[in-house]
């Protein structure tokens, strides 16, 4: 009876740590643990540039552990009227409306920004 009781003993301790340890195992093991998500995006920079002059933009990024940051080109990508720009300096050649976009993503997700900036001649 001894020897049962303490079997019984040994394996209702065993399940006690499982149901203890086996959710932080889990998470700690999950993407989102390790790296958090770009979940919201800013391009900072100039509204009004000048055609033939360039104006340098960076990416405000905010994660979904409410971490923030300031992200280059690259890693994250800048169009101009959809087409690449090359690092984050822009020179327009035309005036008008420009749209800028944004595209940084990251193993555990993505996110995009717009922002429209005036081109004067």
């Amino acid at each position: 009876m001894r020897k049962v009781n303490s079997w019984v003993r040994t394996a209702l301790a065993l399940v006690a740590v499982l149901v203890v340890a086996l959710p932080a195992l889990v998470s700690a093991s999950s993407p989102e643990a390790v790296y958090a998500r770009p979940r919201l995006a800013m391009i900072l920079g100039p509204e009004i540039i000048r055609v033939g002059q360039p104006a340098t933009y960076q990416l405000y990024v905010v994660y979904s552990d409410n971490t923030k940051g300031v992200v280059g080109f690259p890693p994250a990508v800048l169009y101009l009227n959809r087409t690449q720009v090359s690092g984050g300096t822009v020179v327009p050649s035309a005036a008008g409306f420009g749209l800028l976009t944004a595209k940084y993503s990251v193993s555990s997700g993505s996110v995009t920004a717009n922002r429209v900036v005036l081109i004067q001649p």
